[in-house]
């Protein structure tokens, strides 16, 4: 394994999981089969409920003037997630988990931050992220709530920002103009 942290995380709702193991991603049934985990660094991003839809976003080196103006003048945040008005209760309620991984049977993806493994893998440890605003925030994050994710996942991916969309296929349907 090269360049990983010391340690890798994976999130998950399940408290009990003892043994990890490969399973193809959920859109790819019969695909490739990995466990998958995150460097510490990305764990703002995974503090939701698995299928809450949110964007994340955050400058790089290579981030322009403009969009830096445009996408995070309003905040002092390294990194902003926004989230629909929908999944607060669920944010809210959710009992999340915190699960350990040596990182020593993982391999980078090329998409930074993420690894795989395809091998089974016992996490060192387990344990509850407990209020999820809190920790969110405590990661330097802004969280901001808006009805529809859909007019900003349109705008940030003509930017030039680092943006990550998740689990988007259970954002609330589109609206017309």
């Amino acid at each position: 394994m090269s360049d990983a942290p010391q340690y890798l995380l994976h999130f998950s709702e399940d408290a009990t999981i003892t043994r990890f193991e490969p399973q193809p991603a959920s859109g790819q049934p019969g695909g490739e089969a990995f466990v998958w985990a995150i460097a510490p660094d990305r764990a703002a991003l995974y503090l939701f409920p698995r299928d809450c839809p949110r964007i994340g976003y955050w400058a790089t080196p290579k981030t322009s003037a403009s969009d830096r103006y445009r996408f995070l003048s309003q905040t002092a945040a390294k990194r902003v997630i926004v989230v629909e008005s929908g999944w607060i209760s669920k944010l809210c309620h959710c009992q999340l988990y915190a699960y350990r991984l040596p990182s020593d049977l993982f391999l980078p993806t090329g998409m930074d931050g993420y690894y795989t493994s395809k091998v089974p893998v016992v996490p060192q440890s387990v344990r509850p992220v407990g209020d999820l605003l809190e920790a969110v925030t405590a990661e330097d994050t802004e969280l901001r709530i808006t009805p529809s994710l859909w007019t900003l996942h349109d705008a940030i991916q003509d930017s030039t920002l680092h943006f990550s969309m998740l689990r988007m296929r259970n954002a609330s349907p589109r609206r017309d103009k």
